[in-house]
């Protein structure tokens, strides 16, 4: 009875697929896979990365008065070069008017950073707090607010740890939130 089943079940999605494929004009020199990737949407939305993100940067970064700015590579299922700019003015010390001061000298930062791939750029807008030398740790969130290509008219955040070497200009950030495309052809979740 299963086997009689699974037949029923193969026939009827054999059905179901053969009612949905059209005939295109695509050479039948294509595997299945490229002709799989011509139907799609946009050939440019790709390598799109969208859905939840698990990543990890290692940057370098150089202070400019009046600017800090920061570049390195993301590795992980959000791929690229990254690119930050931030004022050295927006960092600012933090203290407390209550008595609860940080343990270790910290200060809070803003900046923007972009992340420009192969298929599009995504600009976030970041905002943190870390531990100065020589503890060099911290934490911030970014949001996007600007995307090109792919990423056109994404939303999304990340959340981002940062362990710094004992300069406080190289360091290692761990990256996790959810990009938000509004078309895309590759979803992390999968």
């Amino acid at each position: 009875m299963q086997s009689l089943f699974r037949l029923f079940i193969v026939f009827f999605i054999t059905l179901f697929i053969a009612g949905c494929v059209e005939e295109t004009p695509l050479s039948s020199e294509l595997t299945a896979d490229e002709i799989a990737l011509a139907k799609t949407s946009d050939h440019k939305d790709r390598g799109c990365r969208c859905g939840k993100i698990k990543a990890r940067l290692s940057a370098t970064g150089e202070i400019n008065p009046p600017l800090l700015t920061a570049t390195g590579e993301m590795r992980g299922n959000l791929r690229g070069t990254v690119n930050y700019v931030g004022y050295l003015e927006d960092f600012s010390p933090i203290t407390s008017n209550f008595g609860n001061d940080p343990i270790n000298p910290s200060a809070s930062f803003s900046g923007t950073w972009t992340l420009t791939t192969d298929d599009g750029d995504l600009t976030f807008r970041d905002i943190g707090t870390f531990e100065q030398v020589p503890n060099g740790i911290g934490t911030s969130f970014s949001q996007v607010i600007d995307g090109t290509g792919c990423y056109s008219g994404a939303s999304g955040y990340l959340f981002i740890n940062i362990i710094t070497d004992e300069t406080g200009l190289n360091f290692e950030e761990h990256h996790r939130g959810e990009i938000f495309c509004q078309r895309h052809t590759r979803n992390t979740d999968n």
